[in-house]
Parts: C-alpha cells; sequence; structure tokens
C-alpha cells in the first residue's frame, strides 16, 4: 500500500522533527486503512511516464491487514491510501521498493510498526 500526505504537508519534510513527525502521521493513517502492521519505507520522489523524478513524498507499507476506507480518510485528512493488492514476491517487492528509498541521515530507511 501507499499512503501520500497532502500536499500541504510536503514543506514538513525539510527538517528532520518534520519527517518524524509525518512518518507517525503516515502510520496512524495506515492502521485506520486497516493495517495491522508492516514496514514503512519512505519514497521522496516519483517517476512519471517520461523518466521524469519529481518530489511528491510518500511511504509504502509492505505489511498485514485489510485496507478499508481510503475514500473517508482522504475526506477527512486529505491523504491518499492506496492498495496495491497481494504482491508475487514479499522479497522482490522489498528489493523494488528499497531500490529507490529516500535515505535520511540518522534514520533507518525501513521503520517497523504494529503487530
Amino acid at each position: 500500500m501507499t499512503v501520500s500526505p497532502d500536499k500541504r504537508a510536503w514543506s514538513k519534510y525539510d527538517q528532520t522533527k518534520g519527517y518524524r513527525k509525518t512518518r507517525r502521521k503516515a502510520i496512524r493513517i495506515a492502521k485506520k486503512a486497516g493495517m495491522i502492521g508492516g514496514a514503512l519505507i519512505f519514497h521522496p520522489y516519483r517517476e512519471d511516464s517520461k523518466n521524469y523524478w519529481y518530489f511528491s513524498p510518500h511511504f509504502h507499507i509492505l505489511g498485514y491487514g485489510w485496507i478499508v476506507q481510503t475514500a473517508t480518510i482522504y475526506d477527512k485528512t486529505g491523504w491518499i491510501v492506496k492498495n496495491h493488492r497481494v504482491r508475487k514476491s514479499i522479497g522482490a517487492t522489498a528489493y523494488y521498493q528499497l531500490s529507490h528509498a529516500g535515505v535520511k541521515t540518522r534514520h533507518h530507511v525501513i521503520s517497523w510498526f504494529g503487530a
């Protein structure tokens, strides 16, 4: 699943304190959407159809749960929750997500949460 913050929160990524706060919020949003636990991987950029990378911070979650109420969460918080369905290989998915993850000084690339 992907959890993307409201664009108004993007400026918070410039500071370590803001990043930590937004990461905690991403975990709360994931739990509201039905995620019981998993690994949170931060991506600061997205790639468009022309192979251009642009700033669009979001979190990928490899975890366990049944994703629900995505429209309600968006209406209440402005955060977008997207279910990427069951994957064929957890290892291959983790490899792909980590191959272009955001690395921040004094932070682990993967944050674990929940059960």
